[in-house]
């Protein structure tokens, strides 16, 4: 992916990213005020079709109360509660059928709404719900079941009530008959097994029951602000991770192209190198030209650090015109490479081999005395002389070798003078030799030549 393709990726991404935000925005403001305009969940205990209605008392030999019905169909019955009688009570129940322990959930409800009709003189209707769970509550004792309630005031039984739910508390005396701890003395809804109304005041009281519904919410606030915080979250995390992939993404394709760069870098830095190479190369010997050898030079003798003593060695091959004119400068080409081969082969790695011109050739190797110098001349000399060029006369070829010794404080120049004269002198006194200048020598023969 180039560039371009990559940035055009990068910009698509941000517009998802956008329109993700803003799609989730308009949901969340979507949400919060669509939830005042959603219906409430409702559920009608009474009237019902499933919900049987029925009326209790506690008689007691005619000393209780007594509950009776006026009208069973709609629900309006008597109760007749004699004074001095705190304990019996008469009241209204609904049951849904079933077993007795299987109730209504209504834990998704919050309020309870009732209409009733009251005549009497009593202040105050108990409202109340019973909860069957296992771990309190026995199926064949109807009172086990928790039993939860609050207070009406008769003055408000003029219009529809709504009770919290969560205004009902648990009854001090079922708390005490049944030992409950008090983790299980809170209140709850998920097994309504009873809900009704009773009196507990004496005299006489004719009450109508004409509505009981239960309202909630279909989502409550607390729900729906918590999906709407899962769902930012989700978005986020979605968001964030994607943005991560994307940088480890970039990061790996910025990594392959510095890798790329640095390969190219590094392969031209070779080529460079050759180049160079190749431009202080003889294209013939393959031994340094005048250019190459004088960097090699250059690092030796004009470094910041004194240079360290060195033999120069001037080589010229003998007779090498008599082999380029006899037989061609084919074979003089030839000669020259094996030549060159031939020290090459017998000198160290770090030693320093250039052609001066044409057969004369310069070596420059580290060592520290004259007699070692002298040793690796004379080796050269030998093994040009014993080697077979295989020139159609048979002749052998032979070498010339003046040498010298660096000084602290030399230049080259002064230096290849020295060996320079020393070759002269070698070519003068029958070839085939080596000759040494030593620069004490040198300095003397200037001397007594005086200035010219």
């Amino acid at each position: 992916m180039n560039n371009q393709a990559y940035a055009h990726s990068s910009a698509l991404r941000t517009q998802v990213y956008s329109i993700v935000r803003i799609a989730a925005c308009l949901l969340t403001l979507a949400a919060v005020l669509l939830r005042f305009y959603i219906p409430e969940k409702r559920l009608s205990l009474y009237p019902a079709e499933t919900v049987y209605p029925a009326i209790f008392d506690y008689r007691d030999g005619g000393a209780g109360s007594i509950a009776t019905w006026i009208d069973e169909e709609n629900s309006i019955w008597h109760c007749h509660k004699p004074p001095h009688n705190d304990i019996y009570s008469c009241g209204y129940s609904l049951s849904w059928g079933g077993e007795p322990y299987e109730g209504l959930n209504l834990s998704k409800y919050t309020t309870l709404k009732v209409k009733l009709a009251y005549k009497g003189d009593a202040t105050r209707i108990r409202v109340f719900m019973r909860n069957y769970n296992p771990a309190y509550s026995h199926p064949n004792d109807g009172n086990s079941a928790k039993f939860m309630s609050t207070m009406l005031r008769v003055q408000d039984l003029d219009r529809e009530i709504s009770i919290p739910l969560e205004d009902l508390s648990v009854i001090d005396w079922w708390i005490t008959a049944y030992d409950i701890p008090r983790e299980q003395a809170l209140i709850e809804f998920d097994n309504i097994v009873t809900a009704g109304f009773d009196l507990v005041e004496p005299g006489d009281h004719i009450i109508n029951v004409e509505k009981i519904e239960l309202v909630g919410e279909w989502v409550s606030a607390e729900s729906m602000y918590l999906t709407i915080i899962l769902i930012w979250m989700a978005i986020l995390i979605w968001e964030g991770l994607s943005r991560i992939y994307w940088l480890q993404q970039k990061a790996k394709k910025e990594e392959r192209r510095l890798s790329e760069l640095l390969n190219n870098y590094q392969q031209l830095e070779s080529e460079k190198r050759e180049i160079e190479n190749l431009s202080n190369r003889d294209t013939l010997t393959q031994a340094l030209n005048r250019s190459g050898l004088s960097q090699k030079v250059e690092t030796i003798f004009n470094s910041e650090s004194p240079a360290p003593l060195v033999a120069v060695f001037v080589i010229d091959i003998d007779f090498f015109k008599s082999i380029n004119d006899t037989f061609g400068h084919d074979v003089g080409d030839t000669t020259l490479q094996k030549v060159v081969n031939i020290i090459q082969t017998n000198m160290r790695s770090e030693d320093i081999l250039g052609r001066w011109g044409g057969e004369e050739f310069v070596l420059i190797t580290r060592v520290t005395d004259l007699k070692t110098a002298l040793h690796v001349a004379n080796k050269l000399r030998k093994c040009i002389a014993v080697h077979n060029f295989e020139f159609p006369d048979n002749r052998q070829l032979t070498i010339s070798m003046g040498l010298t010794m660096s000084e602290i404080g030399d230049r080259f120049e002064d230096v290849f003078k020295r060996a320079d004269v020393a070759l002269y002198k070698a070519k003068h006194t029958g070839r085939n030799c080596v000759k040494v200048e030593i620069k004490e020598e040198a300095e003397h023969n200037a001397k007594q030549k005086g200035p010219q």
